[in-house]
């Protein structure tokens, strides 16, 4: 039997700075984003070690090639109660005037884009299928290149799911356990069950050759379905799963939802379970903290370096998904413009973001991971900034773990170690 329990990142320490190294049965190896280095053994991290030139990037704003999310609608055919944005609880759709407007502001004539990244994200962002086709149409008139994806909570038409074939859409499917958890995290908006017509949409991608991939929010009582989960959407033909911890903001803190987050102990071990699974079966298991791991960056999203424009229904422009409309003061340097017959981007906020965030780098300057990890989350880390009794261990010591392992695995493959 497999021992699952064995933390990894114990043995990992930062070597030069910038490597991850780790110590296996007295050997001492340094993982340089992609290739292995044995070090001496009797050397020390102060002796002098050809390396390969690693440059670590950053995630900024690349004018060639624009990354815009629009947030269509703050309508929802669910009501997840952990939702991070309350979908549901308004109607507000956002208008085709100011999705053009802002297409104008970025693709002005004389600008040369190579191609253009369109992200449509919600409350359910195909609720707004005809302002999706006229965003489409508006590029396709403009003679841009443009790909295009979307996050889906899989209640979908037939009529909808051939608009996403025709336009070659890449799908973020929200699915998120066997039919008792599924039903029990995401209802409809009308309180009916949600599983079986989930289970279909997945259906009708297999069959059509749509791009997707599932993502399962875990909570502490899901945590035992996971690989009976994967099972499940292995037989249904998902080859994507993309398995992430409850996140506690909007509904999920409401008082009295009593959801608790995965006991990270047997999070870990039933997530390695999965991992081996799916390494059997030709699937692949994917997760933010592995976005870095061959490109070391100093950033983990674009949050506050601003690489997508994200404009919301009310005609904000934020940095963050989870904060689309102005509430707590403290968040709101995360809305740093908005679109009012013109693009107005507020340079205040946006350096007072950055600033924050450098901040953050003390918080990991140590850490192996500092270049993978990156930091985390950047709202999450930027509420602990703000209110340190937010505990950030949980989601620190599970990055940690989980990119440990993954170093771990790809060496011992090269090894041809079991």
């Amino acid at each position: 039997m497999k021992k699952y329990l064995d933390l990894s990142s114990k043995n990992f320490w930062l070597f030069k700075n910038k490597y991850p190294a780790f110590s296996y049965n007295n050997r001492r190896i340094v993982f340089c984003y992609g290739t292995f280095v044995e070090l001496p053994e009797d050397s020390n991290d102060n002796d002098k070690v050809r390396l390969p030139k690693i440059k670590i990037g950053s995630k900024n704003f690349i004018a060639q090639e624009p990354i815009i999310t629009f947030i269509t609608t703050k309508r929802c055919s669910m009501r997840c109660i952990y939702c991070s944005v309350r979908a549901g609880e308004s109607s507000k759709d956002l208008s085709f005037e100011n999705a053009k407007l802002l297409i104008d502001k970025i693709c002005y004539p004389d600008k040369k884009i190579k191609k253009l990244h369109i992200i449509f994200f919600g409350g359910e962002p195909t609720l707004s299928i005809v302002l999706m086709e006229n965003i489409i149409n508006y590029i396709r008139n403009k003679k841009i290149l443009a790909d295009y994806s979307l996050s889906t909570n899989g209640v979908l038409s037939r009529r909808t799911i051939d608009f996403l074939k025709l336009h070659n859409f890449v799908i973020n499917l929200s699915f998120d356990g066997l039919s008792n958890i599924q039903n029990y995290l995401r209802p409809l908006a009308g309180g009916g069950k949600s599983y079986d017509i989930v289970e279909n949409t997945i259906r009708e991608f297999v069959e059509k050759g749509i791009t997707f991939k599932v993502r399962a929010t875990i909570v502490n009582d899901s945590i035992d379905e996971m690989l009976p989960f994967l099972k499940r959407l292995y037989d249904l033909g998902v080859k994507v799963v993309h398995f992430e911890p409850l996140n506690f903001c909007g509904r999920a803190s409401d008082i009295g939802r009593n959801l608790k987050l995965p006991n990270l102990h047997t999070y870990l071990r039933e997530y390695k379970k999965c991992i081996d699974f799916a390494a059997e079966k030709n699937m692949e298991i994917v997760n933010g903290v592995y976005d870095n791991l061959f490109f070391p960056n100093k950033d983990y999203c674009s949050a506050a370096t601003g690489q997508k424009i994200v404009l919301t229904p009310d005609g904000l422009i934020t940095r963050c998904y989870e904060v689309q409309e102005k509430g707590k003061e403290e968040e709101n340097c995360f809305i740093v413009g908005d679109i009012k017959n013109k693009l107005a981007i507020d340079r205040k906020k946006v350096v007072k973001l950055l600033r924050i965030m450098d901040k953050n780098r003390n918080y990991c300057k140590d850490c192996f991971a500092k270049y993978i990890c990156s930091g985390g989350c950047t709202i999450r880390t930027y509420r602990h900034i703000l209110d340190p009794k937010i505990n950030l261990s949980y989601r620190c010591n599970l990055a940690k773990e989980m990119i440990a392992d993954a170093i771990l695995r790809l060496w011992k493959q090269e090894e041809k170690i079991k």
